[in-house]
């Protein structure tokens, strides 16, 4: 395994939306019902992506903690 140097950036998107018709079926829910979205991007310290992704989850069945720190 290479040695990743320490990201310095990640970007994450928190977004409640509706469940569309082809997410509802893979989360047990019908169409519409409300969910929550993430969209996530993480770079390294020279600033090459190394982390994305995407997901949909039932908040009835998902606890969601956010930390934050900075300088």
């Amino acid at each position: 395994m290479l040695p990743l140097a320490v990201n310095e950036v990640t970007q994450v998107g928190l977004e409640a939306i509706a469940a569309e018709e082809w997410v509802a079926p893979l989360l047990e829910v019908v169409p519409g019902a409300p969910v929550a979205f993430i969209e996530s991007v993480g770079w390294d310290a020279e600033m090459r992506p190394f982390d994305c992704y995407r997901a949909w989850l039932r908040t009835d069945r998902t606890r969601i903690e956010i930390q934050v720190s900075g300088p």
